[in-house]
């Protein structure tokens, strides 16, 4: 498509900028022998995982309060 053919296209078009803060959570979870996952301990700065047990990976995303709402669609 063309640098005019896109002009066109966009010249009535109102483009709005905003920011969107996240705030992002991440969690590791190993089995625990009886069917479930518990959160992995942390000592100081690291994980203490173990060898050799299933994990999961747990990733939270929450927008930050703001007065316009983003919606995201799966």
């Amino acid at each position: 498509m063309s640098c005019q053919v896109m002009h066109a296209l966009l010249k009535d078009v109102a483009i709005l900028t905003f920011f969107v803060r996240f705030n992002v959570a991440l969690e590791f979870k190993e089995d625990d022998t009886k069917g479930n996952f518990s959160t992995v301990p942390k000592e100081k700065n690291a994980f203490k995982l173990r060898c050799d047990v299933e994990k999961k990976i747990v990733i939270t995303v929450t927008q930050h309060a703001l007065q316009r709402e983003l919606q995201i669609e799966r």
